[in-house]
């Protein structure tokens, strides 16, 4: 059905109480996945997902949803909610606990957008849980809330030491309290001062500043629930208004009990303030450009090509994995890449008679490794294939260090005035656990000053466990005794949008690019790039000058790098 009338941007908040207990010794640890519905091919695809919230049965899930709301449209969603067993493993190695079923104009429909309904089985039966599901039309508010908290005094909760505590800041929604940010915990201290943070102001408050925001303080707890300490609240305005105040954390079941009560601990700030900036769609139209290349694992452990068993299998009844990532990402980057050259790479793999190399172009030429478009890169992936032996081991540094060459030699003639800016996304597709992981580690920290990012899109159901370590969403990599500038690595296991042997593309693709623009974004306000005028096309990023000095002079022969 089209999609072309008027429409509103809405996002949408999720919360859950009184969900079953799954795990043995503790509670669950549930998240929620949101699909819509294809109408193409008459089947749900998953949209997103919440982050895990460990050991709790009333979850507030800070995740939020963007969506296009279209009032002529039925627009079916579905909310399945599950305990996570498996971190980063398929939807099926994870516990089933109920789902609902409905549409965004039911949601919609219900008083102040909140739709609260009983979690269903996939029968369809009542089973333990209930959902609430809060939509509010999101504000164009194109900036962020900088801030930086500390607070003095607060309880001890800790029976062999202090507290551990962190912050949760909620606003409220339509009579609800929504989760926007969950800060760092600060370890057995009773005066934390948290690492400053920055909130998106749509997030915040929808651009109200106005907008009534509770603050609360818990103590982390390794197993079981973690402990209330105190709340208070206030607004955006007020906080603004007066920046030395000191607001003391009220913990009510505790004041009811003692007379002598004050307080649970004394909250000021630092910092609040709001920076107005651009935003990535500012950024696009200034001429910002991404390119985008493939890193393709050859090793053997993939299972040998011809095999219907290996990973690598391709026939026309079903693609590889390798082949629907490449084509489903590639097809949204290129729209975004002004020359759609695409440099493609194999690793882990040895022509026959030679070494085996981290770095072989696709199309065979190492001074030219770009192949024209996504059929382009699918193409040379298929020849290689052919010809082509899977060995080992799985090393991502050599090519992480040749995407960093590239990004920091165009970034320099971008400053210089000669190109116009480039954002490079490397995406790596693999099937196993790191062999080269501190020379990798390292890579990234020193990458992570560049305008670059890379995507590990894990094949297969092998132990990925080290790729989240790489995917650093609770505390920047560190190498050698140096922190990252920045996260800019994120792992996608392939598997959760698997049903059966088929891939849904779509789903891939969305969740492979989600954390993008709020990288590119973080580069670009961490570098005060502006958001100016158009500037001329970029040139191929690898045409610039000679070919980075790991591929020079390498047109016959496969690089220097042997096990």
């Amino acid at each position: 059905m089209s999609m072309n009338g008027p429409c509103s941007h809405l996002q949408l908040h999720v919360q859950c109480s009184k969900l079953p207990r799954k795990d043995t010794l503790s509670k669950s640890d549930p998240f929620v996945v949101i699909y819509t519905f294809d109408e193409r091919n008459n089947a749900f695809v998953e949209y997103g997902r919440t982050e895990t919230l460990s050991n709790n049965h009333n979850p507030d899930f800070a995740t939020g949803f963007d969506l296009s709301y279209f009032f002529e449209t039925t627009q079916k969603l579905r909310f399945d909610v599950y305990d996570e067993d498996t971190k980063g493993g398929s939807l099926q190695a994870q516990d089933f606990i109920g789902r609902i079923d409905t549409t965004l104009g039911s949601i919609m429909g219900e008083y102040h957008g909140r739709l609260t309904a009983p979690l269903l089985s996939k029968s369809g039966k009542k089973t333990k849980g209930v959902i609430t599901v809060l939509a509010e039309e999101a504000a164009k508010s194109a900036g962020v809330v900088k801030f930086r908290m500390r607070a003095t005094k607060v309880d001890k909760k800790d029976l062999f030491g202090k507290s551990d505590p962190y912050v949760v800041i909620s606003r409220n929604l339509s009579g609800s309290w929504a989760t926007v940010h969950k800060t760092e915990v600060v370890r057995n201290t009773l005066n934390p001062l948290w690492a400053p943070f920055e909130v998106d102001l749509t997030r915040l408050c929808n651009g109200n500043p106005e907008t009534a925001l509770k603050f609360e303080v818990f103590d982390w707890d390794r197993v079981g629930s973690h402990d209330f300490i105190g709340s208070f609240e206030t607004t955006l305005a007020a906080i603004q208004a007066d920046p030395h105040a000191e607001h003391p954390l009220i913990n009510l079941t505790k004041k009811a009990k003692k007379r002598s009560y004050r307080n649970s601990g004394v909250v000021a700030f630092d910092e609040c303030t709001t920076e107005l900036r651009p935003s990535f769609v500012d950024y696009l139209l200034g001429g910002l450009q991404l390119s985008c290349s493939f890193a393709v694992d050859f090793t053997a452990s993939n299972g040998r090509q011809d095999m219907p068993s290996s990973l690598h299998f391709n026939s026309p009844a079903q693609r590889s994995a390798y082949a629907t990532a490449i084509e489903a990402v590639g097809n949204i980057i290129q729209d975004y890449d002004s020359d759609k050259l695409f440099p493609a790479f194999g690793f882990g793999c040895r022509l026959p008679g030679q070494n085996v190399t981290f770095q072989l172009p696709l199309n065979g030429h190492y001074e030219n490794p770009m192949c024209n478009g996504v059929q382009g890169v699918l193409g040379a992936y298929y020849s290689t294939l052919q010809r082509v032996e899977l060995w080992g081991p799985t090393n991502f540094a050599p090519i992480i260090n040749i995407t960093a060459d590239i990004a920091g030699r165009h970034h320099a003639a971008f400053m210089g005035g000669r190109a116009a800016p480039t954002y490079f996304i490397l995406i790596i597709i693999t099937d196993g656990v790191i062999s080269d992981m501190a020379d990798t580690m390292d890579a990234v920290v020193k990458a992570s000053h560049l305008p670059m990012s890379i995507v590990i899109i894990g094949v297969g159901d092998a132990d990925f466990s080290a790729m989240h370590a790489l995917d650093s969403d609770d505390a920047l990599l560190e190498s050698k005794g140096v922190r990252a500038e920045r996260d800019i690595v994120q792992f996608v296991p392939i598997n959760q949008f698997m049903s059966g042997r088929a891939v849904s593309g779509a789903a891939l693709a969305r969740a492979v690019l989600a954390e993008i623009p709020g990288q590119v974004l973080q580069y670009c306000r961490k570098h005060n790039l502006p958001a100016g005028p158009r500037l001329p096309p970029a040139q191929p990023a690898m045409a610039m000058g000679s070919a980075p000095a790991q591929l020079q002079g390498q047109a016959s022969a496969p690089p220097p790098y042997s096990v």
